[in-house]
């Protein structure tokens, strides 16, 4: 698997976006990399997230619950 994830070019002078690049809040998890491509950084999928790559507590019955009532 190596599914690419980027932004639009415009979008990498967004205040919010640079702020977020300087200062990750969570590292970057296992199955995700970043390379740069014609000077923008871009996201790579290299495999599939498992529900242990979550790194807080999460549990799949109440996302269950609040989709089955949408």
């Amino acid at each position: 698997m190596s599914d690419l994830i980027s932004l639009a070019p415009a979008t990498y002078s967004n205040p919010t976006v640079m702020l977020a690049r300087q200062n990750p809040r969570l590292p970057l998890p296992n199955y995700l990399s970043k390379e740069d491509r014609g000077g923008l950084e871009t996201g790579v999928v290299s495999s599939v997230p498992l529900g242990t790559d979550i790194p807080f507590d999460f549990s799949s019955r109440i996302e269950t619950e609040y989709f089955s009532k949408t």
